[in-house]
Parts: C-alpha cells; structure tokens; sequence
C-alpha cells in the first residue's frame, strides 16, 4: 500500500464528514432563524398583552370576582395581568421550538405536541373573550350607572355590578365554549351564574325593602296648623 492509498483512506472520511456538517449548515440556520423570529414574536406578544390587560384592570376583575384569592391559595403569586402573557409567551415559544425541531429534523413527540398545538388557539381565543368580555362590562356597568342616576335610582351600584358581572359570566361561558371543556361543563357554570345573580338580586331587594320599611317606621307624622290648633296628620 502506498502513500497515496493511505492518504486517501484518511482523507475520504474527513472529507465526507465535512461535506455532510456543510450541507447541514443552511439547515441550521434556518432552525435558527426560525427560532430568534419566534422568540422576538413571543416577547411582543406578551408586552402587548400585558399593556391591554393592564389597560382593561382585568386585576381589578380577578380582584372582585376572587380570582386573586384562588390562586394565591394554590401558590400562583402572580398577577393575572402577568400570568396570562406569560402563559402565551410559552404556549407561543413551544410552537417555534416545534418548528425548529422538525427543521432540523429531530422527530419530537408528534401526537402530543400536534394536540397540545391544536389546543393553543382555543386557549387564546379563550383569553382574548375574557378580555373582550371584562371590557363590555365595565363600559356596560358605567352607563347602568349613569342611566340609574339619571333615573333617581338608590341602588344604582347594585344595578352597575349586577349588569357587570352578567357581562363578564356570559362571556366567561363562551370562553369555556372555546376551550372544549363539554356542554355539562358549560350547563353547570350556567346554573351557577344563575344562582349567584339570583342571590344577587335576593340580597338586594332585602336591602332596600329593609331600608324602605325603616324608613316608614321613623317617619315622624307632619303636624299642620288649623284655626290656631295643631293637627296630626
């Protein structure tokens, strides 16, 4: 075996290696491209809704429906102005890292991510009628404010928030319509919004028949002033 023989067997390999990482390059570029891209898309669409979700005090809501409470009880400390973005900027973040695997391809567990990938959507359709839903009702709240003033109204702030929250739980039962959670899911918190406003309503006709029969009770009779006698009226 001569020199060039040996050369030869040493050389081809290496060659063949080198070929094969250069053909791979434009490959993993594109991986790479992908992958900066999404991320940059990831990292606007969580600034963007933290700005509308700031913008809309859905902290205001989560507050007021004890949302905030439920979830400092299982550990989450997070606001739900926070917590929602970051939810999508990983749900967004898993969908690039799926696309830059098959690029490069690197068979990922394909059942599962397709499933969980398919559900992403219906998660943020979900989201955005929370958000759209908190919004009607706090516009739709101000003016049953405004039109229960207007009208003399003394539980003005019963009618606004019963409006409000009627708003937020329809559009909380389209959300969960959204997420395929089944129709007896839906059915149950139907009911449940149902009995919660009848209560609602139960609660505030106490009150104002309570306040209305006080007021009938202390009422002092007016005294008029007829030829100079005093007559109880």
């Amino acid at each position: 075996m001569n020199l060039q023989a040996i050369l030869n067997m040493i050389w081809t390999p290496i060659q063949d290696m080198v070929l094969g990482l250069w053909s791979y390059v434009p490959t993993l570029l594109g991986a790479l491209l992908v992958l900066v891209i999404g991320a940059w898309i990831a990292k606007v669409l969580r600034d963007v809704l933290i700005s509308i979700l700031e913008f809309v005090r859905i902290d205001d809501l989560a507050d007021a429906i004890g949302l905030t409470n439920a979830l400092k009880t299982g550990s989450v400390n997070s606001p739900l102005s926070v917590l929602i973005p970051v939810i999508a900027f990983w749900a967004t973040m898993l969908g690039v890292l799926y696309s830059s695997f098959n690029i490069l391809g690197i068979a990922m567990l394909d059942k599962a991510a397709k499933l969980l990938l398919g559900f992403i959507p219906n998660v943020m359709t979900a989201v955005f009628v929370f958000i759209v839903g908190a919004t009607i009702a706090v516009f739709v709240s101000a003016v049953a404010r405004i039109v229960s003033s207007l009208f003399d109204y003394t539980n003005d702030d019963l009618i606004a928030g019963f409006v409000g929250y009627a708003v937020n739980i329809y559009a909380i039962i389209i959300g969960l319509q959204y997420l395929r959670l089944g129709i007896d899911v839906v059915n149950n918190v139907l009911v449940i919004a149902i009995i919660a406003a009848a209560l609602a309503i139960a609660l505030g006709v106490q009150g104002w028949a309570g306040n209305a029969v006080k007021a009938i009770l202390t009422a002092k009779p007016k005294v008029s002033n007829v030829g100079g006698k005093k007559k109880k009226r």
